[in-house]
């Protein structure tokens, strides 16, 4: 499954394969979290997608990744405290604010205590 599903998101073109790839992978990982670990690079950058549908799937992919791995939570851990902060800070008032309204589920998957 994940040599075909990265290949097929290396190569996909339109923001609706791009979306139908993602939610694939959300699927299939959903009991099996950590296996999102070699796709980390198309969740990451997916955060500022000018697609709303792959923010969404990537953030719902994070948290599962984030949820399931008590070794990671320290606030999202470092495999997506940088990529998440680019997509608050960005340009774009609309991934900013999307970004902004994941923040609550972060810190309540992460169990961070920190607010």
């Amino acid at each position: 499954m994940s040599a075909s599903l990265l290949s097929r998101l290396e190569t996909a073109e339109t923001s609706c394969d791009r979306t139908m790839l993602l939610d694939e992978l959300r699927a299939t990982t959903v009991e099996s979290p950590d296996r999102i670990a070699p796709f980390m690079h198309f969740i990451q950058s997916a955060f500022t997608d000018l697609s709303r549908p792959i923010r969404i799937l990537a953030y719902q992919c994070a948290l599962n990744y984030i949820s399931s791995n008590p070794s990671v939570q320290f606030f999202m851990s470092v495999h997506f405290m940088s990529a998440y902060s680019v997509a608050l800070l960005h340009r774009s008032a609309d991934i900013s604010l999307h970004a902004l309204s994941f923040l609550s589920e972060f810190i309540t998957a992460s169990r961070c205590n920190f607010l």
